[in-house]
């Protein structure tokens, strides 16, 4: 999420780069900062503000939006064919990987 207008860039300038997210469904890097200050166990409410799933954000549908294609990965064997069309696509390609 800091970074997606990239996307758009990416299908601007047609570079060729096969770009793979990682959808954990949470901003992990904050989670990991709350740790960091201390904080044992976030309350509800904080713990709900670090979530991306209600809903879960489609990146696949947001690059495309954005003029870039690409595809979801749920498990090993898909992420593999998935990041090999990529690399064969000319121009941007995502691929998400749900982990």
């Amino acid at each position: 999420m800091y970074t997606v207008q990239a996307l758009w860039t990416m299908a601007r300038e047609n570079i060729d780069a096969t770009i793979v997210i990682y959808a954990n469904r949470a901003y992990r890097i904050l989670q990991g900062e709350m740790t960091a200050m201390g904080v044992k166990e976030p309350g509800r409410v904080a713990n709900d503000m670090f979530g991306l799933d209600r809903p879960n954000l489609d990146w696949i549908s947001i690059a495309e939006g954005m003029g870039v294609g690409g595809e979801r990965a749920e498990e090993t064997e898909s992420f593999i064919n998935a990041f090999q069309r990529g690399l064969a696509t000319d121009g941007p390609y995502v691929v998400e990987a749900v982990i």
